[in-house]
């Protein structure tokens, strides 16, 4: 029972101190696994999102870089012959496409314009300036992009977007008015979408204000100064970026002030750079066709025939006006928005800087400048060129696990790896858009796998399951292991205890039987020679117990400190085994044992201490001897068995039970301890008995009778065949 007790509140332990802990930190552990793929997703979005604001950043550069060259290449014309100039200018800039000159009103002075009805030139110049006459006269308008954010700074940081919005039951504005605003508007629309330029790429993309300002003094020409304070203008692109109410309100103000708003040509699984993702809504047929309004008193038929070719008859559909698209729903907003601006708008106050603009379905951009006499001077960028050298701007484009690249206002990419013609590229995994001189264009990431990140996440999934086993098993390996220890620690303080116990009164019993009958014998109180000879026999019995007990106390102690000593010699097995049983047989026939020695060998030579095995064997026939209540029958032989000199010792006392028997070597190990049991002992005999034979190179081996008893064998080491001799 108390073993059994002990044994449970270890067991409680042990589940309160190492199982229960370790279940917990396993199940956090699978809790972390089941988010592993969003953590992987999280991870590459940061890492993704680096890469498409750094493309973003080398685009807007390379702009800047493009604007500084046409400029530091321009030649001022003649007013003679202004062809020289311009042909001069192409030969040092492969950006040059088709020049133009105008005068300080805007009328073309170069090239020269054929009349409406005469036959198409295929002169660069003459077509350009011919297709853009109405353009550069103010009889039409085109899209201005502008980050709304940076449009509305003061609203946002003033809390003032709530002002713009309608108050209820206000009528509607009244048609054509949404394409107009007053001259302010207009004109503080333009100073941000030409002076700023790229410079809102970088506040759009975070990039350093530096960089931003440069950017934009290169592509406007404006001083630093004129780009305000740049610590504003970061505080109103985040509070729109963190706030779905007021990129909500300004989008509203914003329609209000009858600029368009814009969407994208992607739908990016992630989004970069912290943008806004606002799924748009469908979009009234009325409000589609005011993005890109032309003068009403100057459309041209071949005009009206260009803008019947666009979808829904809207030129701003290819420079991203998504509001003629009636697919408009689910698609996501542009953080640019546009308004409908003339040329003397957009050039108003301003040294030069770059217009971009669809022209026959495609965006191009038109570089200008104004001279000194107050004439523009500029020319359309060869596409081609235009592209090529943000190609060239772009590096490392593709590794195992992205492909980075540029869209541009079809959704096309600039470049195309090997093998991922088929790819659909209007949805990356992280995109984010560029520039309002480039509306519609994104840098934008895709991963090279489309299970990419659960490819990733069933990996690490996988190795992170491995190690939580690991990791389990090792903890209840380990606990089992302590466990065990503990127990054993436990067990053996208790079998000390006990020991100590049953020492003493083993030894309090043979001395009190010695003292007894010695003071019979001294006082002379038996007087029968076979009484006084019984006596002396049992003292003599006695006090060879209280030897053994000694002994075996005195040798279990040298042992467990590795002094024990052996005096190794040449000895007879048979003999020494029939010296022991002799030396016993009075004593045990007296108390009612048959003893039987049988031998299957004349000689069994080994080497050995001869007083050592005595001692085991000893050993063996007392435990024989106290574990034979009933059938009092102790059988010894000697032999050889396969290459050992055995002496076996057999009973038919009461055995040990099957769940016992793997204890029975140890140190104070006893089947029944108790102080009370009839069987008294130390539970030292056998542990010594092997520990002996182990020393010799031998072994003591267990085995149960058939028909009850125990056989215990003692299996020493033969000697050769010269010792045989020799014995």
């Amino acid at each position: 029972m108390a073993k059994r007790g002990m044994r449970k509140y270890l067991g409680i332990a042990f589940m309160a101190v190492i199982i229960v802990p370790a279940v917990v930190l396993s199940l956090l552990a699978i809790r972390a696994i089941s988010h592993e793929e969003a953590y992987i997703e999280k991870q590459l979005v940061g890492t993704l999102s680096a890469d498409v604001t750094h493309t973003a950043s080398v685009v807007a550069a390379e702009l800047a870089g493009m604007h500084g060259e046409l400029a530091g290449t321009a030649v001022v014309p003649e007013e003679s012959d202004p062809s020289g100039a311009f042909g001069e200018w192409k030969r040092k800039s492969p950006l040059v496409e088709a020049g133009f000159l105008l005068s300080p009103e805007h009328d073309i002075i170069w090239p020269a314009v054929p009349a409406a009805d005469a036959k198409k030139s295929d002169d660069k110049e003459t077509s350009f300036a011919a297709e853009q006459k109405d353009f550069f006269s103010d009889m039409e308008e085109i899209p201005v992009y502008e980050n709304i954010a940076v449009a509305f700074q003061d609203e946002i940081l003033a809390g003032a977007g709530e002002a713009g919005e309608a108050p209820a039951g206000a009528a509607p504005a009244p048609a054509g008015a949404k394409g107009r605003v007053d001259s302010d508007r207009a004109r503080r629309g333009a100073e941000h979408t030409i002076e700023t330029g790229t410079a809102d790429l970088g506040s759009s993309v975070s990039e350093p204000p530096a960089l931003a300002r440069a950017t934009s003094e290169a592509v406007s020409g404006a001083p630093p100064e004129a780009l305000g304070d740049e610590s504003r203008r970061q505080a109103a692109i985040t509070e729109f970026q963190q706030s779905e109410e007021v990129r909500q309100k300004v989008f509203d103000r914003a329609e209000l002030d009858g600029q368009q708003v814009s969407y994208r040509n992607v739908k990016p699984g992630q989004v970069a750079g912290g943008e806004a993702i606002e799924e748009a809504e469908t979009v009234p047929a009325e409000d589609a066709a005011s993005e890109a309004r032309p003068h009403p008193a100057a459309v041209s038929s071949k005009k009206m025939e260009k803008m019947a070719e666009a979808p829904d008859g809207n030129e701003a559909d290819a420079t991203g006006g998504a509001g003629a698209d009636p697919a408009a729903a689910g698609r996501i907003r542009s953080v640019f928005i546009s308004q409908p601006l003339r040329f003397s708008e957009i050039v108003a106050d301003r040294s030069s800087g770059i217009i971009p603009r669809t022209i026959d379905g495609r965006l191009r951009h038109i570089y200008w400048q104004r001279l000194a006499d107050g004439s523009v001077m500029g020319c359309l960028i060869d596409s081609r060129g235009f592209r090529e050298r943000i190609i060239g701007a772009l590096t490392n484009i593709y590794s195992p696990v992205r492909i980075l690249t540029v869209l541009d206002e079809r959704g096309s990419p600039l470049i195309v790896p090997q093998g991922q013609e088929d790819r659909d590229w209007r949805e990356p995994f992280v995109a984010m858009e560029i520039s309002e001189l480039l509306p519609r264009w994104e840098s934008a990431a895709y991963l090279t796998s489309t299970d990419a990140i659960s490819s990733r996440a069933r990996a690490t999934t996988l190795v992170m399951w491995i190690l939580i086993f690991i990791l389990f098993v090792s903890i209840l390996a380990g606990s089992a292991l302590v466990l065990r220890s503990a127990y054993a620690e436990v067990r053996l303080a208790r079998e000390r205890t006990s020991f100590v116990a049953n020492v003493s009164h083993e030894l309090k019993t043979p001395l009190t039987s010695i003292r007894m009958y010695a003071e019979m014998l001294r006082d002379g109180r038996q007087t029968d020679a076979d009484k006084q000879k019984h006596y002396l026999d049992i003292m003599t019995a006695e006090a060879e117990r209280l030897t053994r007990l000694i002994n075996n106390v005195l040798d279990f102690s040298r042992i467990e400190r590795g002094e024990k000593r052996y005096n190794m010699t040449r000895c007879d097995l048979v003999a020494l085994t029939r010296d022991v049983v002799e030396s016993q047989r009075t004593r045990l026939e007296t108390g009612g044992f048959q003893v039987i020695f049988t031998t299957r060998a004349g000689r069994l030579p080994v080497h050995a201490d001869e007083e050592a095995v005595k001692q085991a064997a000893l050993n063996l026939l007392s435990n024989a001897e106290k574990y034979s209540p009933g059938t009092r029958v102790i059988e010894i032989d000697v032999g050889p068995e396969g290459g050992f000199a055995a002496v076996a010792v057999s009973d038919r006392g009461v055995g040990i039970p099957s769940g016992e028997v793997g204890n029975i070597f140890d140190e104070f190990y006893r089947v029944d301890d108790s102080l009370t049991s009839e069987v008294k002992g130390a539970g030292l005999g056998l542990t010594i008995a092997r520990k002996i034979i182990a020393d010799h190179g031998g072994d003591i081996r267990y085995a149960a009778r058939e028909g009850g008893g125990s056989t215990f064998r003692i299996m020493l080491p033969a000697a050769g065949e010269e010792d045989r001799k020799e014995a």
